[in-house]
This record gives C-alpha cells, sequence and structure tokens, in this order.
C-alpha cells in the first residue's frame, strides 16, 4: 500500500525532473529524474511480490485475495490470481511498464541523450495514471473489516492454464508499445 503511494510520489517526480532536465539541458536534472524511475520501478516490484505473496498464503484480511482466492483453489491459480481481476490487472500492467523504462534507462545511458529525458517523462507521466488508479481508485490493499474464513474464488472461466499464461504475454506486446510511443513523443519534443 505504501509502497504504491510513494511510488506514485517518485514518478511525479522523475516526469517533472526528467523534463525540466530535457527543456534546460541540465544532466543533473535528467539523472535525478533518472533514479526516480528506477525507485518507482524497485516500489512497484515490492508491491508487486507483496500481492502475490499475499495471495499465495490466502491472507483474507486484503479484500483483493477474499475476492480472487480460496481454500481449495490451487498455488498454480493463486499465482494467476494477480492478475484475475482489475486491481491485479493494473497492478501486472504497471510492473511491466516499469520494467521496460527501467530496461530502456539501462540500454540508454550513453546513447539518445537528447532523447531520454522526455523518453524517462512520457514513461513516468503513463506510470503516473496506473499509480494514481492504484493509490485512489482501485485499491489493491484494501482491508476487509471483517476477514472470512474461505475467500470467493478465481472465476471459473479464468481456471485455465491458458488464462495463465495468455493475460502476461498480451501484457507484454501491450505495454511495449508504451516504448517507442514514448521514443516518437521525445522526438516531437
Amino acid at each position: 500500500k505504501y509502497s504504491i503511494f510513494f511510488a506514485l510520489i517518485l514518478s511525479a517526480t522523475s516526469f517533472l525532473f526528467s523534463f525540466f532536465g530535457g527543456f534546460l539541458k541540465n544532466n543533473r536534472l535528467s539523472k535525478v529524474g533518472n533514479n526516480s524511475a528506477i525507485s518507482v520501478f524497485l516500489l512497484v516490484v515490492t508491491a508487486s511480490f507483496s500481492l502475490i505473496y499475499l495471495l499465495m498464503i490466502r491472507d483474507y484480511r486484503v479484500k483483493y485475495v477474499a475476492n480472487h482466492v480460496n481454500n481449495s483453489l490451487e498455488a498454480f491459480y493463486r499465482f494467476s490470481a494477480f492478475w484475475g481481476g482489475q486491481e491485479g490487472s493494473l497492478m501486472l500492467w504497471l510492473l511491466l511498464l516499469c520494467l521496460y523504462c527501467f530496461l530502456v534507462i539501462r540500454q540508454n545511458q550513453k546513447r539518445n541523450l537528447d532523447l531520454m529525458p522526455f523518453v524517462v517523462g512520457t514513461l513516468m507521466v503513463t506510470a503516473f495514471f496506473f499509480l494514481f488508479l492504484l493509490s485512489f481508485m482501485t485499491l489493491p490493499f484494501d482491508l476487509n473489516d471483517v476477514p472470512p474464513m474461505d475467500g470467493k474464488g478465481l472465476n471459473r472461466l479464468l481456471q485455465d492454464w491458458g488464462m495463465v499464461i495468455h493475460p502476461p504475454n498480451l501484457y507484454i506486446g501491450y505495454v511495449g508499445y508504451v516504448v517507442p510511443f514514448s521514443f516518437c513523443i521525445a522526438a516531437l519534443i
């Protein structure tokens, strides 16, 4: 919960410093933007693994876990419950987005130096949108007032091996398009 909120703040910091660093041609500001983006990635990884852990141990104090896991659900499907609901699906989308941002920063440390502040800024504006949703609209770590003894379980239609591999593969492609989009926006700026 807190890692998502801190990631929200750092994503705003990252896109502001990145854009100001790019417009002012100030490498120090751009470096702060890059470091903030890497910190966002680490915080989102922490939040994602926390949610996966809660799903695996069936911690019904968390509403998302109670709504998508039950006592009879196999570990294979408890793991896939991470993207089985809206909150988890947004978390997966955000995790992949931040992973791509991290990889773009690492691969472009010595090249595309004029574009990179705007690329990172655009990626972080996108991450900010998802973090805002996860912080204020769809809360993945929202708690139950009274935890149930058993959860509702994963939707029967999602309990198939195809649904375990399909959404991550689909999201890898969908989220991947934000990288060329960010380079296009940077080139236009």
